[in-house]
């Protein structure tokens, strides 16, 4: 089973690095940054739209550890699509993991020998469609589409309401 568990995996090392590197790269000092790591937790440097480009950019980024490098970049993604919530991030990120080692993508267990060329493709689409009570996401991966729906924290109104 896949969890949404991806910012539980992070440990203390990838927090300290992400400040470390968002501290070189823009300039803000680190003992800032570790006061909001210490007041705020973890997100507070996750949530940084600074950190996916600092990562890419800084060559110390190379050492990020694979959960730390794809919760960023999918919370980035997710967030520019104009979805903030968490748990999203966490469940998509837990499913690009998942995948994304050992040729996992195409075989059905991890100890399995078959490899099955079209059980994922590797280009994965999502749109996101909001409604006032929920928010729903469409993941496609190869033929099979899988609906994710959260509840949605804010209202958000209906197609010609004002607030």
């Amino acid at each position: 089973m896949i969890l949404a568990d991806t910012r539980h995996h992070l440990t203390r090392d990838d927090a300290q690095l992400a400040a470390r590197i968002l501290s070189r790269d823009s300039g803000d000092e680190l003992a800032d940054l570790e006061s909001r790591l210490a007041d705020e937790g973890i997100d507070a440097i996750l949530d940084d739209p600074r950190l996916p480009g600092a990562l890419l950019r800084h060559p110390r980024g190379a050492h990020a550890s694979f959960t730390l490098f794809a919760y960023v970049m999918v919370r980035n993604a997710l967030r520019q699509a104009g979805e903030s919530d968490r748990g999203m991030a966490d469940y998509v990120s837990s499913l690009v993991i998942h995948f994304g080692f050992r040729d996992r993508a195409q075989r059905v267990s991890p100890a399995d020998d078959e490899v099955y060329g079209a059980s994922l493709k590797t280009k994965v689409s999502i749109s996101s469609v909001r409604a006032p009570a929920a928010s729903s996401t469409v993941i496609r991966t190869g033929n099979s589409p899988v609906r994710v729906t959260v509840p949605c924290h804010s209202a958000v109104p209906a197609t010609g309401s004002t607030l």
